[in-house]
């Protein structure tokens, strides 16, 4: 029996939820990158500014620091929200009457039509690192570098309920004869390891597996800056600055992948430095004012990312529309006939989360190969990101008293959009949404372009097969794997002790500082009222030490 007609009963019920038809609500990405671990200008601020941009110091003089730093992400459905558009998944498969409107379509991860389980998602990052930093002053002149060496685990905390037991994908369905399914979990799908039916490839890239841990030194910060004031009671100064890149490079075979450093961009911008004495008592108490600001361009690099299929808008065709603007460049100019009425952004709309949905693979002659593959394991490519602009402030009132120093403050990071260039194209009629159609004579050829992730598609009431069987996919959104723009705010305190002393016959006083510092991270561009907001920022709290000397 063809599929399409076996399903067709389940056409009163699924009516009950018109919004099927339009089941775009939920929102997300399929990478996630908050600010790098290097990236923190009030940890290279606070603790050690009484003992550098020295205004009377016209010799070689210097500073070192080491830094161990713990940070753990909060928030966890914030994150959650940036990748799924929700913080709790309803995986159900197209044989349950009750199916909502965002359900998953639990058929195209190998878990039987009946199944059904609630999934909720906890993610958590964590840090561990050392940052070491360098600082070597000559009057008005300075260089500056720093590298923390990272230890960091991801993980997305599936805890999923199945609510149902699973029955065999009737014959047809998934191969030509009856298929026990190949999981009996959403989270044992995710995994990778699975097969079923034709499905002979299992899941190569966007796997979900337990904590994911990753190490190595981020990239390199440097900067060389000159103060053009530099006095005893205030000093300001530019600098030009950079990053050598030494971190992971994203690799897309995980969905929530650790990332160490800032993904392999080089980095070139300037900054500026500058502090002005507020108040000072008998020449051992001090409150100053503290500003830098550091700004950034993040040039290419070369990753791999997945990246969903393109979804038509009403009035515009995948032909007409997506093809010219989604591949292999982001959508940067309009593509529609009619510009008036169409343009690059609505063309390109992301078709949510579709590559998990199965494809179908045709040969050379446009006959249907008898093999199924996920289409992430055919979505995830290499591509070209860049990050027009990236800029990292602290402001702080420094406190010192004898060899005490107190400082508190704020931190303000932003990025702009990561830009996107897929390298290469999927190959030509090739690959086709399979959707809900049948793999077994006589619907072998049928495909359902206009499938998505939760499943059944309505076009005028009916279930749909793509009447002019096989249409192929070709056209990915570069922007499903784009971070949008990130904004945070961090507020940071820190105390610490100076213990100077002098070596007998020394010129130079050989200070020896030690001190303790956190902070609290939050996003700074979402509302908790916000319905599809793009979170693609981390919320989180830190604590660090920061030991080192200066001479």
């Amino acid at each position: 029996m063809n599929v399409v007609k076996k399903y067709a009963v389940l056409l009163p019920p699924l009516l009950l939820c018109p919004r099927l038809a339009h089941a775009f609500d939920l929102v997300g990405y399929s990478f996630f990158m908050p600010r790098s671990q290097s990236v923190d200008a009030a940890r290279e601020l606070t603790g050690w500014h009484p003992y550098i941009n020295k205004s009377d110091q016209h010799e070689l003089y210097g500073a070192f620091t080491a830094n161990p730093v713990y940070t753990q992400s909060v928030r966890s459905e914030r994150i959650a929200q940036s990748l799924f558009g929700t913080n709790v998944l309803q995986v159900s498969g197209s044989q349950v009457l009750t199916r909502g409107p965002n359900d998953w379509l639990a058929d195209y991860f190998g878990l039987s039509s009946t199944f059904h389980s609630i999934v909720h998602i906890e993610p958590m990052i964590r840090n561990a690192l050392v940052d070491f930093n360098f600082y070597l002053g000559r009057g008005n002149w300075y260089v500056r570098a720093h590298v923390p060496g990272v230890w960091t685990q991801w993980s997305l905390g599936l805890d999923e309920q199945v609510t149902s037991t699973q029955t065999i994908f009737p014959a047809g369905y998934m191969d030509t004869g009856a298929v026990y399914p190949g999981a009996n979990s959403f989270t044992k799908a995710m995994q990778g390891t699975t097969t079923f039916g034709q499905m002979k490839s299992p899941l190569a890239a966007g796997k979900i597996c337990g904590k994911q841990t990753k190490g190595g030194f981020a990239e390199i910060q440097w900067a060389a800056g000159w103060n053009f004031v530099n006095q005893y009671n205030g000093h300001a100064g530019l600098n030009l600055r950079g990053s050598i890149p030494a971190g992971t490079r994203p690799t897309g075979e995980y969905l929530f992948e650790p990332v160490v450093g800032n993904g392999k961009h080089p980095e070139l911008g300037v900054g500026f430095t500058g502090h002005a004495l507020i108040w000072e008592k008998d020449g051992e108490q001090e409150l100053s004012f503290f500003v830098d600001l550091n700004l950034t361009h993040q040039f290419t690099s070369h990753q791999c990312r997945s990246f969903d299929f393109c979804a038509s808008t009403t009035g515009c065709t995948i032909d007409r529309c997506c093809a010219p603007c989604c591949a292999p460049s982001p959508c940067g100019t309009p593509c529609f006939t009619n510009q008036s009425s169409c343009n690059s952004d609505s063309c390109c709309r992301q078709n949510f989360c579709s590559r998990y949905i199965l494809l179908k693979e045709f040969g050379e002659s446009g006959t249907y190969t008898n093999n199924l593959i996920p289409a992430v394991n055919i979505t995830t490519r290499r591509c070209d990101v860049s990050v027009d602009f990236q800029a990292d402030l602290a402001a702080m009132f420094g406190y010192t008293y004898n060899g005490f120093v107190c400082d508190v403050g704020y931190n303000g990071w932003f990025r702009s959009r990561e830009r996107i260039s897929i390298c290469g194209a999927i190959p030509s009629n090739t690959y086709a949404l399979k959707g809900i159609q049948n793999v077994a004579a006589p619907a072998t050829q049928e495909t359902q372009s206009h499938a998505t992730i939760h499943g059944n598609l309505f076009e005028n009431q009916e279930f749909v097969a793509d009447r002019s069987s096989p249409v192929f996919v070709q056209s990915l959104n570069p922007n499903s794997a784009a971070s949008p723009k990130a904004l945070t705010h961090k507020f940071f305190a820190y105390l610490g002790y100076g213990f100077e002393t002098k070596h007998s016959g020394a010129k130079r006083a050989y200070v020896p500082f030690f001190g303790i510092g956190g902070d609290i991270e939050i996003e700074g561009m979402n509302r908790d009222s916000t319905f599809h907001p793009y979170k693609n920022t981390l919320s989180q709290w830190e604590l660090w030490l920061k030991g080192g000397f200066t001479y």
